[in-house]
């Protein structure tokens, strides 16, 4: 089985899936004071009468933490992109301060080019010296695999307490 979970300002959509076919949906309000009791509301909506031992995998979507950037309701927040090639830079602009590094995952997961460190490390010092607070890293085709993210988040964690790798 597998649980899809979409959040967002207003309302969780919820779907319960098993072998292909949609078994369960659930749509309930998303409430801001605690996010988490959202999410776990809607799961065991999800989940009520059926084996949790078969469940495979949980995806978890949020166009809330994306709207609040994007619409400036936010802190200012630094964006590490790792987009690879094919994909304009400008396009993918968003929050106060854009630093585009090399390195990247392909389409089926795969490290094609590995991280530098170098320039982590020269992002956080530009964040800083603009006084920015918060910090996301996203990558193309991190849904396949995001040891990327996870291990910019590792680099950059002892310098932001507050950083959100997007996975």
């Amino acid at each position: 089985m597998i649980v899809g979970l979409d959040m967002g300002g207003t309302h969780i959509d919820g779907v319960l899936i098993h072998q292909g076919e949609i078994i369960k949906v659930t749509k309930s309000p998303t409430h801001r004071s605690n996010m988490l009791e959202s999410i776990l509301g809607s799961l065991e909506s999800l989940l009520a009468g059926q084996d949790s031992s078969q469940l495979e995998r949980i995806i978890l979507s949020t166009t809330i933490s994306t709207n609040a950037i994007v619409e400036n309701k936010t802190d200012p927040v630094g964006m590490i992109i790792q987009c690879g090639p094919g994909l304009n830079n400008d396009f993918l602009r968003c929050g106060r301060e854009n630093i585009f590094i090399s390195g990247y995952i392909d389409h089926r997961g795969r490290e094609v080019s590995p991280i530098n460190p170098g320039e982590i490390k020269q992002a956080v010092k530009n964040f800083k010296k603009l006084g920015i607070s918060a910090v996301a890293v996203t990558g193309k085709f991190s849904v396949r695999n995001n040891e990327h993210e996870i291990k910019i988040n590792e680099m950059i964690k002892d310098d932001y307490i507050r950083s959100y790798p997007f996975w």
